[in-house]
């Protein structure tokens, strides 16, 4: 938005206001979608890897156990990654996108611009990505791999 002509910027405001309520409600329901498919995945992998690993008998018992705990490890890493996503959600979304559906309220009533509080506010939503989340479910499928190549390494080893 460039103008500052107040009834501009009030028609801006709202105009955008529901625009990103919706898109909020939307990208809520698609991230918990998204973290519901990959938190089953990691532990259907992970618990398909202990359930096909300690009956295998051709490897001795000590490969069938570390890797049985590197798969363990991986599901303990997603349910973590998955805890931390569900304790910080409203702080990280509702924070950044709540301030900015009010802001853009705010200005469909007032038509006065504040630049640095939309230079804020888009900073922050270019950072809404959960690092925490991210790298533990990296480290469960990691798990995973290591399970599996330990299983390998007691079969070929």
């Amino acid at each position: 938005m460039v103008s500052n002509d107040p009834e501009a910027v009030k028609y801006f405001g709202a105009t955008v206001a529901p625009i990103l309520n919706d898109g909020i409600k939307v990208a809520v329901q698609e991230t918990a979608s998204l973290g519901r498919w990959v938190l089953a995945t990691l532990v259907v992998i992970n618990g398909g890897g202990i359930a096909t690993t300690l009956p295998l008998t051709q490897i001795p018992l000590g490969w069938r156990v570390v890797a049985s705990f590197v798969f363990v490890s991986g599901i303990v890493s997603v349910i973590a990654g998955a805890s931390h996503a569900v304790l910080t959600a409203s702080e990280r979304i509702g924070g950044t996108l709540g301030k900015a559906l009010g802001y853009y309220a705010s200005i469909a009533r007032s038509g006065v611009r504040d630049q640095k509080l939309e230079r804020e506010i888009m900073g922050s939503a270019a950072s809404l990505t959960n690092a925490p989340v991210v790298w533990l479910s990296l480290a469960s499928l990691v798990c995973f791999v290591a399970g599996v190549a330990a299983v390998a390494l007691g079969y070929w080893g």
